[in-house]
């Protein structure tokens, strides 16, 4: 049975860390959604949010994310939702690669059918080497992405034909940051689809 922890980062090569873009655009980082309104099943809001992380919706983020993902073949966009500290600026590189304090991203997308789905989160999971996660979804696998500089962790899952994702970053200093922390903002997300 494989284990429930997520990868060591340091066993994670500096090319697969890069490669997070491609997971995320593959699980739909799409039309970028103000603080204001309704958000689309699926994706967090603020409140699902603890608030002693201080973050809030970044609709400026999530456009800037939005335009840098492409779709996944099999998938139809859905939306993305981004929260950081306010007043933080939106990062020139990927929010992976830069950040300086939180940022957490929550994307959906809906599949042409839970087959699909399955397919392509098991092909992106196992390409970067993700664990399985229990109490998710229908399933849901981690993969934890931590450098020297930073905590960074992603929790994908299917829910029948609609796929999610939820990504944790933040400075390595900030301990709050972590797997569980990943994996009940998942838990939330998935529980609104």
């Amino acid at each position: 049975m494989p284990p429930e922890h997520p990868v060591d980062a340091r066993d994670v090569p500096t090319r697969r860390r890069r490669s997070l873009r491609p997971i995320v655009a593959g699980l739909g980082v799409v039309l970028g959604l103000s603080g204001c309104g309704s958000s689309p099943p699926g994706l967090l809001t603020g409140p699902d949010i603890p608030g002693s992380l201080g973050v809030k919706a970044n609709a400026a983020a999530a456009a800037t994310e939005a335009r840098q993902e492409s779709p996944s073949p099999h998938c139809k966009r859905s939306g993305v939702a981004v929260f950081s500290v306010p007043g933080q600026a939106v990062p020139v590189e990927s929010i992976l690669t830069s950040a300086r304090s939180t940022w957490i991203v929550s994307v959906e997308m809906s599949c042409t059918s839970a087959s699909a789905a399955h397919v392509a989160l098991e092909s992106e999971a196992k390409i970067e080497g993700g664990h399985p996660v229990a109490g998710i979804a229908d399933e849901a696998q981690i993969l934890d992405l931590s450098s020297a500089g930073e905590r960074a962790y992603i929790v994908a899952w299917r829910a029948d034909d609609t796929l999610g994702a939820l990504l944790v970053v933040g400075p390595k200093h900030d301990t709050r940051i972590d797997a569980r922390l990943a994996q009940l903002l998942a838990r939330r997300a998935a529980a609104r689809s």
